[in-house]
C-alpha cells in the first residue's frame, strides 16, 4: 500500500491518483477537522489522524509494510522528518521487499542541506529516497514540451532566445 502524509491539495491529489491506479492507500492527516479525510474515505482510502513524524502514527498507517510513502505536507522540514522516521521504521524488511520514500520539498537549497544533515543520499540499499520539487518539475516539463526556440531558427543561427521571468515565487525559482 501507499502511505500519504498530509492532506492538503497535493496530498489529496496523490490519494486520488493512487486510488485511480487501484492501489491501497492510507492517508495520514494531523488535522482531524480536514474535510479531505472524508473525501479520501469515499475514494476507498483509509485514514489515520495524527502527526506523521511520530512513530506510533506511522506504525498505525502500516509504514513497515508499505511499498511507498509520500510526505506532502506544506513544510520541507516536516517532510524530511517524516522521511527519516519512515526509512528507520521500514529498515527491518526482507531483502525482496523494496520501499520508496518521497518527501516533497519547496526549497532545493534546504533539501540539499538537510540531506547532508540526515545523511540520506537517495539510495539506501533496497530503499529509495526521493526529494522531488513539484514546482521545479512543472517548470522543466513546460520548457521541455514547449521550447522557447522551437521552429524559430536553424541550428547554426547565432541569435539566442532570452527568457524573462516575472516574479520569483516557487515556480519562478
Amino acid at each position: 500500500h501507499v502511505v500519504v502524509c498530509g492532506l492538503g491539495e497535493k496530498g489529496f491529489q496523490v490519494v486520488r491518483d493512487q486510488r485511480a491506479r487501484g492501489r491501497r492507500v492510507v492517508a495520514i492527516e494531523v488535522d482531524s477537522g480536514n474535510e479531505d479525510i472524508a473525501l479520501c474515505e469515499d475514494l476507498g482510502a483509509w485514514s489515520v489522524t495524527g502527526d506523521a513524524r511520530d512513530a506510533e502514527t506511522l506504525h498505525a498507517a502500516g509504514v513497515e509494510r508499505a511499498s511507498m510513502l509520500m510526505a506532502v505536507t506544506g513544510d520541507d522540514g516536516t517532510n524530511m522528518d517524516i522521511a527519516v522516521k519512515a526509512l528507520a521504521l521500514a529498515g527491518d524488511r526482507r531483502p525482496d521487499e523494496g520501499f520508496r520514500c518521497c518527501a516533497h520539498v519547496y526549497d532545493n537549497q534546504f533539501a540539499g542541506d538537510a540531506l547532508k544533515d540526515y545523511a540520506i543520499t537517495g539510495a539506501q540499499g533496497r530503499f529509495r529516497a526521493e526529494f522531488p520539487n513539484a514546482f521545479e518539475s512543472a517548470a522543466r516539463h513546460v520548457l521541455a514540451e514547449h521550447p522557447l526556440d522551437r521552429d524559430l531558427w536553424r541550428e547554426d543561427d547565432p541569435r539566442r532566445v532570452h527568457l524573462v521571468i516575472a516574479g520569483f515565487g516557487w515556480l519562478g525559482r
